[in-house]
C-alpha cells in the first residue's frame, strides 16, 4: 500500500492524464453504441439511418439540359448596360442663400510697348551661378532677350558696373550712368 501512495504522490500528473483519458475514451464508446437512449416504449432503440433529402430534386440534373436563347437586343455578351438606382434623397434639399452679386471693374494689363526710339530694360534681380558667382537678371523688352550678367559685361551696349538686389548700374558708351530699380522698366531714349 505504501508502493502504491508514494508512486501516486511521484508521478500524479501522469495518473491523472491516463484516468482523464481513459474517461474519455468511454464516454465516446458509449455515445457511438446509443446508451442511454430510450424509446417510446422505454427500451434502448436503435433508429434506421436517416433518408438523405435533396434541396431540389426535381431540378438536381438540370444543368445538362440545353439553354433556352437569350433575348438580347445586342448579341454581343460582353456589352452591357449599368443603369445605377435612382435614389431620392433623404432629406429635401434647401434653397441656397441669395448671393449678392457685385460687378467688378474690369482690368485689361496692357503690356508695354516700347516705342521705336526708346530702349525699355527691366532688372528682374540677381542670382547665383553653379560655380558660385552672382549674375545680374537683365532683360531687354524691345528685343525679348534675356540674359544673366557679371559686372563689367555688357548688355544691350550697356556696361554692367555693380549691381545689389535692389538695383543695377550700367555705363553707357559715353559714360553716362544709368540706374535699373528692381522690377522697374527703365526707359532709354535712342540717339
Amino acid at each position: 500500500m505504501n508502493k502504491v501512495r508514494s508512486f501516486l504522490g511521484r508521478q500524479w500528473e501522469k495518473v491523472t492524464f491516463w484516468c482523464i483519458t481513459l474517461l474519455f475514451v468511454v464516454t465516446l464508446l458509449l455515445w457511438f453504441t446509443g446508451f442511454g437512449h430510450e424509446g417510446p416504449s422505454g427500451a434502448a432503440t436503435h433508429s434506421a439511418p436517416q433518408q438523405i433529402h435533396f434541396l431540389n430534386p426535381a431540378m438536381a440534373f438540370a444543368f445538362r439540359d440545353e439553354l433556352p436563347p437569350l433575348a438580347m437586343k445586342n448579341p454581343n455578351p460582353f456589352f452591357f448596360v449599368v443603369r445605377p438606382a435612382v435614389r431620392t434623397p433623404r432629406f429635401p434639399p434647401r434653397d441656397p442663400p441669395p448671393v449678392e452679386v457685385k460687378t467688378v471693374p474690369q482690368v485689361v494689363a496692357v503690356p508695354v510697348k516700347p516705342t521705336v526710339n526708346q530702349l525699355v530694360i527691366e532688372y528682374m534681380g540677381t542670382i547665383t551661378s553653379v560655380s558660385g558667382k552672382k549674375l545680374a537678371m537683365l532683360r531687354n523688352r524691345n528685343s525679348g532677350e534675356t540674359a544673366a550678367v557679371q559686372v563689367g559685361a555688357t548688355f544691350s551696349k550697356y556696361k554692367i558696373t555693380s549691381f545689389s538686389p535692389k538695383e543695377a548700374i550700367a555705363e553707357d558708351a559715353k559714360g553716362a550712368e544709368i540706374t535699373f530699380a528692381l522690377g522697374q522698366q527703365t526707359r532709354i531714349p535712342l540717339e
